[in-house]
């Protein structure tokens, strides 16, 4: 009976060792120094295969965070830039419409400003024509003798 205890006892016992994990047990420990070599180097490559694979999602991770910045970046860029042309193009249209009425305005004041010129050129060419016709009639009164010279302030 005492050997089936043992058995059972064994079996009970392999059965625990069986039901933990084999990192759990001090012995199998990767770093135990009296585990088997050949175990401790397939711990260190999964070790390094767990640890190449966080990089590996922590630089999925900060890709996807960064392709997250970037839409985001470029959405508020396209953004930015139609608001702009759309004020550049309405301070466009503003500064050309005021740019116009400055033109038209500048315009008329040069034509007025030449017709105000043109109308004293010709009020002078008439002072000048009468002055000149007035002295031909002072001339011909004086040569005719109705006038002497000097007598008449108009003469």
């Amino acid at each position: 009976m005492s050997a089936l205890v043992d058995k059972a006892h064994l079996k009970t016992k392999s059965e625990t060792v069986s039901c933990m994990k084999r990192s759990d047990h001090p012995l199998l420990a990767s770093k135990h120094p009296l585990r088997p070599s050949s175990e401790r180097l397939q711990a260190a490559e999964r070790r390094r295969a767990k640890l190449q694979f966080e990089r590996c999602c922590h630089a999925e991770d900060a890709a996807q965070q960064t392709d997250k910045k970037l839409k985001a970046a470029k959405k508020s860029r396209a953004t930015n830039e139609a608001s702009l042309k759309h004020r550049i193009s309405k301070s466009r249209e503003a500064s050309t419409e005021s740019a116009r009425r400055r033109r038209l305005r500048r315009n008329v004041e040069e034509a007025e400003t030449r017709v105000r010129a043109l109308k004293r050129i010709l009020k002078q060419q008439q002072q000048a024509a009468a002055r000149r016709t007035w002295s031909i009639y002072r001339a011909r009164l004086r040569a005719q003798g109705y006038v002497e010279e000097g007598r008449s302030p108009y003469f």
